[in-house]
């Protein structure tokens, strides 16, 4: 919200080549639609995020005047960045549709955001990691093959792991992926999957070759 309201300010009343454009307490009351205590609030907020300074007019004929010392855009563009990083996506092309027209700032950021999606390999903690990055418009229901029921977490799916088998539409076969062989009871309750060798896990173990069973 903070954020939202500087850019509204600097929109309002930046004035090119004044540095300290004249702005009272009832324009931003008008504004930010708010109480004049609640201005003052807001304008001591951004006071202490760096990103303007605020000198109010006291007494009569003295005028309050801003000095703004964030470029929006740049601020813009940065905020945008770690609204992604954060999970909210959408507030992120909100804030750009409504504050980065007529700038570069949109193409910048989706230059970024289409860079930042998909497989990385990163450091976390002093480790190598590996992270696959996409957007999510809705909730996950779950990752497991045998629940799944949408599109969206089958695609997930495949992106994450391989499965013991694969369905092959076009020869309507079940197909050998991580497991090489399968057998199962003669009353079908009890299946036994034998895991080709070579295989590393999620948390870096290699497979040597041993069945895993399910029931």
């Amino acid at each position: 919200m903070l954020e939202i309201q500087y850019f509204e300010l600097y929109r309002t009343f930046h004035m090119p080549g004044e540095a300290w454009p004249e702005v009272s307490v009832a324009n931003l009351t008008e504004l930010w639609l708010c109480t004049e205590r609640n201005v003052k609030m807001i304008l001591k907020k951004l006071e202490s995020a760096g990103w303007i300074e605020w000198s109010p007019g006291r007494g009569r004929g003295h005028v309050s005047r801003v000095r703004f010392l964030m470029e929006p855009q740049e601020l813009l563009l940065e905020l945008s960045k770690q609204a992604v990083q954060g999970g909210r996506l959408n507030d992120a092309l909100e804030w750009l549709e409504r504050f980065g027209q007529g700038t570069d700032t949109k193409e910048r950021f989706m230059a970024w955001l289409s860079d930042y999606f998909g497989y990385k390999k990163e450091t976390a903690d002093s480790k190598p990691v590996e992270t696959l990055r996409f957007p999510v418009f809705r909730s996950i229901l779950t990752l497991d093959p045998g629940r799944m029921i949408y599109a969206f977490e089958a695609h997930l799916m495949k992106q994450l792991y391989n499965t013991l088998v694969t369905f092959n539409e076009q020869r309507q076969t079940v197909e050998p992926q991580v497991a090489h062989y399968w057998e199962c009871s003669s009353d079908h309750l009890v299946w036994k999957f034998y895991l080709r060798r070579g295989i590393m896990f999620h948390h870096s173990a290699w497979n040597c070759g041993t069945k895993a069973g399910a029931c």
